[in-house]
């Protein structure tokens, strides 16, 4: 999904403060979709903090994170939180390998527990990729009410980011590019359920039929193929909506962000 979307390459935590993002760009800018975040020379941390290599080792983290090794990353920054859990650094890491992994969840779940820094430079950082993790996971969901629960949090943490530095311009246009996905969204279901109050033609109700017939032998994905084709050339078929929604649900389809 990541290299669909255009990814730069992502690096962790660094006091230096020398960083690049990750952030939703617009394709109209011919830009990946996502860039990301810098983070600690864990080379440095290792002499900060006496992380001791036998529980996991900060160094190994680092390599095996710029070897593409996001999992095993993540693995070595859980153990060493298991010693230092309170450190907000090492939740920023584990949340920017679980990222990469494409473990949004997780990743959201570790730049919260990074909140808690009260250096208001990673504060900022972490809301900013919390934002982008709560995005792809929104885009990720089937349903539109629970992908615009997530879209909403996702703006207000971009919101946040911009409190706590207003010329964050990443942020900015982040903010926007959600908004104006979460109003196309509306648009979306407004036209849906406007749909749902037209009767289906009779060519409708026979490709519904249809598509009954192949689930009940089970082939979902043929009944989902039916009733699209469908929708595509007789718009009252939309008044099957819910039923369309539920057969991507059972075939694990998506629908493809609009970009």
């Amino acid at each position: 999904m990541l290299a669909a979307l255009g990814w730069r390459p992502q690096s962790l935590w660094d006091w230096s403060r020398r960083h690049s993002r990750f952030g939703i760009l617009a394709p109209v800018r011919s830009r990946p979709l996502f860039s990301c975040l810098s983070c600690l020379s864990w080379l440095t941390a290792a002499l900060l903090f006496g992380l001791r290599p036998a529980i996991g080792s900060p160094s190994s983290a680092l390599r095996e994170y710029q070897a593409g090794k996001y999992d095993e990353a993540l693995k070595e920054y859980e153990r060493l939180l298991h010693r230092k859990s309170d450190d907000p650094r090492l939740h920023f890491n584990a949340g920017a390998a679980a990222y990469r992994n494409e473990e949004f969840d997780e990743a959201a779940k570790q730049f919260n527990e990074s909140l808690a820094s009260p250096d208001l430079n990673l504060q900022a950082r972490a809301y900013y990729n919390r934002g982008n993790s709560l995005f792809h996971l929104g885009e990720r969901d089937t349903d539109p009410a629970k992908r615009t629960e997530a879209w909403q949090k996702s703006l207000k943490d971009y919101e946040s980011t911009l409190k706590l530095n207003e010329r964050d311009a990443d942020a900015k246009f982040n903010y926007e590019y959600v908004k104006k996905k979460l109003e196309e969204l509306k648009q979306q279901q407004q036209k849906q359920d406007e749909q749902k109050n037209i009767e289906p033609s009779e060519a409708a109700k026979n490709a519904k039929a249809e598509a009954d017939a192949a689930v009940r032998r089970r082939e979902y994905p043929k009944a989902l193929e039916i009733m699209e084709k469908q929708l595509k050339q007789d718009a009252t078929t939309g008044y099957y909506a819910d039923y369309i929604q539920r057969l991507k649900e059972v075939t694990g389809v998506q629908e493809s962000p609009t970009h």
